[in-house]
């Protein structure tokens, strides 16, 4: 059961990633891009954001199943062991279990299944080139920036920019 909810969030984070990347979904939907700022802005080269890469949301991880406990050794009797399994005295200097019998200490053992371990997340997508159009990207020039707008790869409308920490190569 959980092999098939993780393949389902697997296969939800896949599908999620490669929409991204195709620059797939809804062209109106205004969001946050960051890279580096190549071109002159003129036809032969237009102004693009280079080494752009979106990142598929975060899977939601499945809830915790319920799994066992860990036991507590069993007790023995009145002067039973505690769990490493040796005899221990009784109350009156005895062998140590009830009515005489030996003590049956025992180590609880560690209930139920733990939890599968955790697939590994997929790779990154590779990085894009966005076309951008409507601001001028002079101040940006081989610049590294934070570009708010719609649209696809082929044609981003840009509303508004922002400066980010570094140069490009």
């Amino acid at each position: 059961m959980k092999l098939v909810v993780g393949s389902l969030v697997l296969v939800a984070a896949v599908g999620a990633g490669l929409a991204a990347q195709g620059g797939a979904g809804d062209a109106t939907t205004e969001r946050t891009i960051s890279g580096c700022v190549k071109g002159e802005g003129s036809e032969a080269s237009p102004w693009t954001l280079t080494m752009v890469a979106i990142l598929p949301p975060a899977p939601v991880p499945p809830p915790p199943a319920a799994g066992g406990g860990g036991g507590r050794g069993g007790g023995g009797g009145r002067g039973g062991g505690r769990g490493d399994g040796a005899p221990a005295a009784g109350r009156d200097g005895g062998a140590g279990g009830r009515d005489g019998a030996p003590a049956q200490g025992g180590a609880g053992r560690g209930g139920g299944r733990g939890a599968a371990p955790a697939a590994p997340p997929p790779p990154p997508p590779p990085p894009q080139t966005f076309k951008l159009s409507g601001v001028n990207m002079q101040p940006w020039a081989n610049m590294r920036a934070e570009v708010t707008g719609t649209g696809t790869n082929a044609d981003f409308k840009v509303s508004s920019v922002r400066s980010m920490w570094g140069t490009c190569q």
